[in-house]
């Protein structure tokens, strides 16, 4: 695990709860749970985009033939309407990819803030969740706006670890 220098400056029990906030999430392997689903993205956007890419020489290069009742084949047709349904197919399973790696990040970010309530810093950890919230930056960046859609926000961590500690 590697800290920053910053973290010298936060109190003990918020560096306790940020530091079993962290090892929960590694004993729990979130990590690899979080490569898997990217190496799956990966091989499945490979395999499309592969696709779509001879559809697409179809689409642009491909002839005609006629076969022997006399009905006529187009590759050109048959490519384009491969690469539509390909790229549409892709899409749609790019979006659901993002909603199941959002719902399992989610997950384990609740599961290890409980895990930190029941190690007594919940009031730590609501701390730093409020200081990191109010450290945002004004500006907008896209991987932050990406970080924030998958991650839960702010004010629902800190709803639930107030719900585990009544």
């Amino acid at each position: 695990m590697i800290l920053s220098e910053g973290m010298g400056d936060v109190n003990e029990d918020v560096f306790d709860a940020i530091i079993e906030h962290q090892l929960y999430q590694i004993s729990k392997r979130d990590p690899d749970t979080c490569l898997l689903l990217i190496g799956c993205n990966l091989v499945i956007s490979c395999i499309a985009l592969s696709i779509m890419a001879i559809a697409g020489f179809f689409a642009l290069f491909g002839s005609y033939s006629v076969d022997i009742f006399g009905d006529i084949h187009s590759e050109k047709e048959n490519g384009a309407l491969v690469l539509i349904i390909t790229g549409g197919m892709l899409m749609v399973l790019m979006f659901a990819k993002i909603e199941v790696y959002k719902h399992a990040v989610k997950k384990h970010i609740f599961e290890a803030d409980e895990f930190v309530v029941r190690c007594g810093h919940g009031e730590a950890q609501i701390l730093y969740i409020d200081y990191i919230k109010l450290s945002g930056s004004d500006k907008w960046n896209p991987v932050e706006s990406i970080r924030l859609y998958i991650r839960p926000d702010a004010d629902s961590r800190i709803a639930q670890i107030e719900r585990l500690m009544a």
